[in-house]
């Protein structure tokens, strides 16, 4: 799947400089699965993501189209890809989360749901409990 899978188009500068950054960014990175649980595979860096905080990716061959299209077909199929957390270290919301996850791990870790539901909405994937995100996006910007 070329939205997905690793092309291998960036340069060895390009993914040492990523690999460096997902480094330094590893116990925010555990912080946010040991947090999200089995609603991820895996939170991992991205180096693609411009000026976007998150992106989720399906985990495997299979695209998120395809896990829609499974249930339209078969409403009572549990399938589902594995959700995969792209972050963007350099986004301040990910900085901030991880300043928090020290200082005030509460609410790093509701920083971490609503990256997660924002990976979600991003995939075009239904929010698991939309007025819990509401109320949680009022809460963190209040």
């Amino acid at each position: 799947n070329i939205l997905t899978d690793d092309l291998e188009l960036a340069t060895d500068e390009e993914k040492k400089a990523n690999e460096e950054r997902a480094e330094s960014f590893k116990d925010t990175l555990t912080f946010m699965k040991d947090t999200l649980g089995e609603k991820v595979k895996e939170v991992r860096v991205s180096g693609d993501l411009g000026t976007h905080a998150v992106t989720m990716v399906p985990d495997g061959g299979m695209s998120f189209e395809m896990e829609k299209y499974m249930h339209t077909v078969d409403p009572s199929s549990d399938y589902h890809c594995g959700r995969i957390l792209e972050v963007n270290p350099e986004h301040p919301l990910l900085q901030r989360l991880s300043e928090n996850r020290e200082s005030d791990p509460e609410r790093a870790k509701k920083l971490a749901e609503l990256l997660y539901d924002q990976g979600l909405l991003m995939a075009n994937l239904p929010l698991e409990d939309p007025t819990a995100y509401t109320d949680l996006v009022c809460e963190l910007i209040g």
